[in-house]
């Protein structure tokens, strides 16, 4: 093809396209214009706007509803867990759930075994406790990596295993708290002795009812003793009266505690002066200024 009609030919090429787009602009405009004229009231458009954002969101809600059922364990792993936790649990062992609302997992816990919340693996002991085992969730909001890694860092040996969407993790404490005695196991006659919460763990305390004129004493006979006696004192009530606590051993007191305010408050007791062994064990309370009522949680430590 000769140079000279390949140039008119792209040059009349070039016109068509230019007016062809020039038409398709005009019309849009044209539409554009039509659609700002007949445009609904502002109240109509931002109930448009509304809906259409709830229905967005409805959408959303549905797909992170199905995305996180399917981030979850399935019935077939909880039952795997429960049978591992059936054939190998024992006494002294407890059971950590991540994240803490992972309900079902307090199911599988076999009867007699504590089931704690991973806010209490630090800074807290857990009296009797020789055996963690972790039932988390890792991939649920929460997951159970902040658990775990708290449990590896307290353990002398773990095993940990994947069933589906659940891990469990064993670990052996390395420095458990075994209490040579629990006061509450030791509750004299007409004492009562009752179950109370605390971080999401229930704690055996002796329940007493304090007025300034009958402060109560509790023998406790043939106590070992190692080196301190370390407890806690729930407060119930919204009373302010403060109460005071009054240890003797062998009728010689050895240590006094004022606790005041409400909610769990705790003490402790160095019994090193004492010989150690079995020792008559004495525990007064009072509350001079009032009437209170409180729980009293109490363990001989080695």
């Amino acid at each position: 093809m000769p140079a000279g009609l390949l140039t008119r030919f792209l040059g009349q090429l070039g016109a068509l396209l230019g007016e062809q787009v020039r038409g398709w602009l005009h019309g849009l405009r044209g539409r554009l214009g039509r659609a700002w004229a007949t445009r609904p009231a502002a109240a109509r458009q931002g109930a448009i706007l509304l809906c259409a954002a709830l229905g967005l969101a409805g959408v959303a809600s549905l797909v992170a509803q199905e995305l996180q059922a399917a981030r979850l364990p399935s019935p077939l792993d909880w039952r795997a867990a429960a049978a591992l936790l059936a054939r190998d649990a024992r006494p002294g062992d407890a059971v950590v759930v991540a994240p803490p609302w992972l309900e079902r997992a307090r199911e599988l816990a076999p009867h007699g075994l504590p089931v704690v919340a991973p806010s209490r693996l630090e800074g807290e002991p857990l009296p009797g406790v020789r055996r963690a085992w972790l039932l988390g969730a890792p991939e649920a909001p929460g997951g159970s990596a902040a658990a775990a890694r708290v449990l590896l860092r307290q353990a002398s040996a773990t095993d940990a295993r994947r069933l589906g969407g659940l891990e469990v993790l064993r670990a052996d404490l390395g420095t458990p708290l075994l209490p040579l005695a629990v006061l509450a196991d030791r509750a004299p006659a007409g004492a009562a002795v009752t179950a109370r919460d605390l971080h999401g763990l229930a704690h055996r305390c002796l329940r007493l009812e304090l007025t300034p004129q009958a402060p109560i004493e509790l023998r406790f006979p043939a106590v070992p003793l190692g080196r301190m006696l370390q407890g806690q004192v729930e407060l119930v009530g919204p009373e302010t009266a403060p109460v005071q606590l009054r240890l003797l051993v062998d009728g010689e007191p050895l240590g006094a505690a004022d606790l005041a305010g409400a909610g769990w408050r705790p003490f402790r007791f160095d019994t090193t002066t004492a010989a150690p062994g079995p020792r008559d064990l004495t525990l007064e309370a009072s509350a001079p200024a009032g009437p209170r009522t409180l729980c009293l949680e109490a363990l001989a430590l080695p």
